[in-house]
């Protein structure tokens, strides 16, 4: 697991979590989770423009996708970025990795990740009403506060 510990109070706080993982108890991290996480995606009929325009529409995420333009069949990555933007190099500091692939794709099994959105509680206001305008807020049912406004999701 990764741990933000941006102080003393956190080092003290989590400090059995801390040196169970690996960080001695004077390093400071600036890790906020899980860098990038891929998923396939089935071949075929613009899924990966949808999903990246869904990304760029409903989050303003920057997105990307490739692919070889010298050959039409060729798989498609859609890079979706979230997270603070490094100004050296570009990249942010989470992404999901959208891969077209042949052949079948399990069924879904539940699987879910909450990402940082924006950095201002206008951007998080914002690509909130976007999902509800979208349809795609989602409760989760093992939870018991069930967010469904913006005023709950505050």
């Amino acid at each position: 697991p990764n741990i933000f510990v941006d102080n003393e109070q956190h080092m003290e706080e989590f400090k059995d979590v801390i040196s169970k993982y690996g960080l001695k108890s004077d390093q400071n991290t600036e890790c906020r989770g899980i860098s990038y996480v891929e998923f396939y995606v089935s071949k075929g009929n613009n899924k990966i423009e949808d999903i990246a325009e869904f990304y760029d529409c409903v989050f303003n995420a920057p997105t990307t996708v490739i692919g070889d333009p010298n050959d039409t069949d060729s798989a498609k990555v859609a890079i979706i970025g979230f997270g603070k933007i490094d100004p050296e190099t570009g990249r942010t500091s989470q992404s999901l990795l959208f891969r077209e692939i042949d052949m079948d794709l399990p069924p879904y099994d539940g699987h879910h990740l909450a990402l940082y959105v924006g950095e201002s509680k206008a951007d998080f206001e914002q690509a909130f009403a976007n999902t509800m305008e979208a349809g795609v807020v989602w409760v989760n049912p093992r939870f018991s506060d069930k967010v469904t406004n913006l005023n709950t999701a505050k």
